[in-house]
């Protein structure tokens, strides 16, 4: 683990008076490539790859700019990145050294979006962070352009009928004891968004659903290994700052209670609508 992973940068949410560590760019990188892919895989079906120029797009929970760089420079997008850690949006600004990218840290829960801009708005594995995401998806409508296509992707995605057994029993780990007091500065933070909810929201802002997916299986998971070092850079990547290779401990307690009750479904979920003409 570099240096910054440990560096307490902290950055306090809209709707919360916890502040927040930062997530740290380098962390994020090591376990990130599944969503990567699923976020590429998005972009393919409305052939966003096409080389031609295909204007403005914004990406809303940009990390640390893979798709940023991908669809600046495969896609021949302008693309304007946004991420509420200045660790991302700098590894964004050295990455994309030379493209046709703007990136500036902004917390997504007061997103403002110029209107009618971009031809592409999304937002991948980021949805789930918010308490309220209405404001955000708002201003990811208003921002699209006739015929624009809104790309989203997140976890926690299941209906609202079966509960939200993963965020219930990670909040149990996360209460006990020799947990507690270490984690005031980063509470356990995952939020339900059920599909049928958001896409009833979607098509109430005016939106035409093009496509959805549920249950998307996101490889980086497939060994014991490989979901833990998944889980150290995305889902508990607050706690890892907090608590540097400790975090490992949480991580396994975790895992072990998920198994047990059976509560190890994240029901990643994509939508894909389109504004009408």
């Amino acid at each position: 683990m570099t240096n910054d992973t440990f560096s307490k940068s902290f950055t306090q949410t809209k709707d919360s008076k916890v502040t927040q560590p930062e997530w740290s760019a380098s962390e994020y990188e090591e376990g990130n490539e599944g969503q990567f892919q699923a976020a590429c895989h998005a972009m393919e079906s409305i052939n966003a790859w096409n080389t031609r120029d295909k204007g403005y797009a914004a990406d809303i929970g940009c990390g640390s700019g893979r798709l940023v760089e991908a669809l600046a420079r495969k896609g021949g997008w302008q693309v304007d990145a946004k991420d509420v850690s200045q660790s991302m949006i700098d590894a964004v600004i050295k990455r994309c050294e030379g493209l046709p990218v703007t990136a500036s840290v902004c917390d997504a829960s007061d997103l403002s979006l110029e209107k009618n801009k971009y031809a592409l708005v999304s937002s991948c594995w980021m949805l789930h962070w918010l308490k309220n995401a209405t404001n955000t998806l708002e201003q990811m409508v208003n921002a699209l352009t006739p015929s624009g296509n809104l790309v989203l992707q997140w976890s926690c995605g299941q209906p609202r009928s079966e509960g939200f057994l993963l965020r219930d029993t990670l909040q149990e780990v996360f209460d006990r004891p020799k947990w507690i007091e270490r984690l005031k500065s980063a509470p356990l933070a995952m939020y339900h968004h059920p599909i049928e909810e958001m896409s009833s929201l979607l098509e109430s802002m005016g939106l035409e659903i093009v496509s959805t997916r549920e249950n998307i299986l996101i490889s980086g998971g497939e060994n014991i290994a490989g979901l833990k070092r998944s889980l150290r850079s995305a889902a508990f990547a607050a706690q890892t700052v907090v608590l540097g290779d400790d975090v490992d401990e949480l991580i396994d307690e975790s895992l072990y209670l998920l198994n047990a009750r059976n509560a190890l479904r994240i029901s990643n979920t994509e939508i894909i609508a389109r504004k009408p003409d």
